[in-house]
């Protein structure tokens, strides 16, 4: 919901340190071009690294003001509103990814789409920040469901192993 997939930039990071410095450097572009054509970034990291090393790689990225970060990983669960804790609970699929990835973007960015979301929303205006998206987007994956999740991202996987990105 953040940005058109044609506005997205892609950086890809073969080690974590390279990824931390990608992050910095991204997230100066980001603020420096309030006005770009591409909103958000998304850091590939190539490494293989598990849920728990990937979150302390993330915890060692240092942010400016008016960027904010989300992470993905191919088995992360996600322990936010609206998911189970069955780890077979297509509503993970919001934090998964096909290799883990980093997504900056600007805070002002992320505000405007929250406000978007909630004026086009019949969602219960009752309902803070993005919780109306969140749960929107949770039961989408939940229609798509596991099975079809789960075969997309192998499918985007083997695509990158191959080279094929």
């Amino acid at each position: 919901p953040w940005a058109a997939s044609s506005s997205i930039r892609y950086a890809c990071a073969p080690t974590v340190e390279r990824c931390q410095m990608l992050v910095a450097t991204e997230a100066a572009r980001l603020l420096q071009d309030q006005k770009a054509r591409l909103p958000t970034t998304l850091i590939v990291l190539e490494a293989d690294l598990d849920v728990a090393s990937f979150a302390a790689a993330t915890r060692g990225c240092h942010l400016p003001s008016g960027i904010e970060l989300l992470a993905f990983h191919p088995d992360r669960l996600d322990v936010g509103p609206g998911c189970s804790k069955d780890p077979l609970d297509a509503a993970h699929y919001s934090v998964r990814s096909p290799l883990p990835t980093l997504q900056l973007l600007r805070t002002t960015d992320v505000e405007h789409a929250r406000e978007d979301f909630r004026a086009r929303s019949t969602e219960s205006p009752a309902m803070p920040g993005a919780l109306p998206l969140l749960f929107a987007n949770k039961r989408k994956l939940r229609r798509m469901g596991s099975p079809t999740l789960q075969r997309a991202l192998e499918r985007w996987r083997a695509r990158w192993a191959l080279g094929q990105m």
